[in-house]
């Protein structure tokens, strides 16, 4: 008796082993992961998962340095190109450079399950991926994009100043961002932009105003014209 489940056992666990394995499938690897000399391959286990094998780098074919984790689009075809199940596979940053594997997917019968004696490839392709390239290039627009619109903002702001008919010395001075007393509001606008925001205090006979530009610059205005400017030191 103890022989007989010892053998059954013994049977079992063969059986389960030859379960698994690489299958021999194409892999079409669409991706621009450099995956150098090593070989990507579809295995599957005694528990009917299926995996995804071999090595990514951490950079792309182009050469490119790839920054953070790149999600997978797997893609089971048939030997007609119809697409038998699709999922997904996460590399992480941390994995890029070393022996890869994830599971993909299930065998049929599962849920979902894939039909292994029917299929013939797997196509890879990149759902997200970022390299430090693009992130630079993605800087070097932002900034470009950022100093564009600074000298289309200060050339319109040269030609609001200049269609006023103000005296010389305050077209000069708003001109060169200098705010001087007598000025009108719209003039230190234009010179400083916009205050942080203006505290204003009502009187009987007179409105002043304080501009606050910082903690320790500010403007103060009596009737709408300038009567101080207090700037720290």
């Amino acid at each position: 008796m103890t022989i007989a489940v010892l053998t059954l056992l013994v049977l079992l666990l063969a059986g389960s082993d030859a379960a698994g394995g690489i299958l021999s499938v194409e892999i079409l690897n669409r991706t621009p992961l450099d995956t150098g000399d090593y070989s990507l391959a579809i295995e599957t286990d005694q528990f009917g998962i299926i995996f995804l094998t071999g090595k990514f780098f951490s950079k792309t074919t182009a050469g490119e340095k790839i920054v953070g984790d790149v999600l997978l689009d797997v893609s089971f075809e048939d030997k007609t190109g119809s697409v038998m199940a699709v999922s997904t596979a996460v590399v992480r940053q941390s994995q890029l450079g070393r022996p890869y594997s994830a599971p993909v997917g299930r065998m049929a019968p599962a849920p979902n399950g894939v039909n292994v004696s029917s299929l013939a490839s797997v196509v890879l392709t990149v759902r997200e991926l970022t390299t430090q390239e693009a992130l630079d290039r993605e800087q070097a627009a932002r900034a470009r994009t950022e100093r564009e619109s600074e000298a289309k903002g200060e050339e319109q702001r040269q030609v609001a100043i200049l269609t006023h008919a103000w005296p010389k010395h305050i077209e000069t001075a708003v001109l060169e961002r200098r705010v001087l007393p007598e000025m009108t509001a719209e003039q230190v606008t234009l010179a400083w932009g916009k205050p942080q925001r203006v505290n204003q205090t009502l009187r009987s006979s007179s409105i002043s105003e304080q501009w606050v530009y910082s903690e320790s610059t500010y403007v103060y205005f009596e009737n709408g014209r300038v009567i101080a400017i207090q700037t720290g030191r």
